[in-house]
């Protein structure tokens, strides 16, 4: 039985860190095509169709995260990541993807580098907490840069609402008008007003948590090398 538990962590060992690998792989190609695509159109034509493809690809791919939690290969709570990944892919699909106003407005430049240096910077500190010890510079990125890339992934991913939202109303995009058969209405318009109120509240729950996590895994990180 002990064996068969061993054998059984091992591979959600590996498994986990293969995932983190391919995610920060994966996001750092991303970061690649940024780089790419701004040198040659600008920071207004950062969203071409390769980029948009592997944002999907990569981004679709963390709602794998979720069931990690849920089934206990990680310690996160699952309905906390659920959350965080709903909306990340709120935006990616349902804001960003239909409308084009919002692939040339300012807010992609914004959330994307936001969301890029988070994600290269966490799935590389999973990854090297999964297969050793994280560098103490992994470390310190981990627990700091969100102090400025949080504010800013959620300032951009508003701001990409706010210039999908005249386009939603012109063309009233995943609304149902009544009349109908069932004889309900959906004003998809008003639910993103609705759902604006709620970035800021999630916003503040994250950045706090995160804030005494910093506190608590900086401090241990002290302890380790005095």
């Amino acid at each position: 039985v002990i064996l068969l538990l061993n054998s059984m962590g091992a591979l959600v060992t590996g498994y986990l860190a293969a995932y983190n690998l391919i995610q920060t792989a994966g996001w750092s190609y991303l970061m690649f095509l940024m780089i790419c695509n701004f040198q040659s159109r600008g920071a207004y034509g950062l969203y071409d169709p390769e980029l948009e493809l592997t944002l999907q690809v990569f981004q679709t791919l963390a709602f794998l995260e979720f069931f990690h939690a849920l089934f206990g290969l990680v310690k996160s709570n699952a309905a906390q990541t659920l959350g965080q990944v709903f909306s990340r892919n709120y935006i990616l699909w349902i804001i960003v993807g239909p409308f084009k106003s919002v692939k040339i407005s300012p807010a992609v430049p914004l959330f994307l580098t936001a969301w890029t240096i988070t994600e290269i910077v966490r799935y590389f500190f999973y990854f090297l907490s999964l297969v050793g010890s994280p560098l103490y510079s992994v470390t310190y990125l981990r627990y700091t840069m969100f102090i400025v890339l949080y504010p800013m992934g959620v300032a951009g991913e508003m701001m990409a609402v706010y210039y999908a939202q005249p386009e939603i109303l012109a063309k009233n995009a995943f609304t149902v008008s009544m009349p109908n058969v069932c004889n309900i209405g959906f004003d998809f318009y008003s639910v993103t007003w609705a759902l604006q109120a709620l970035w800021p509240l999630g916003l503040f729950q994250l950045y706090t948590y995160m804030l005494r996590q910093r506190k608590k895994v900086l401090s241990l990180e002290k302890e380790k090398s005095s």
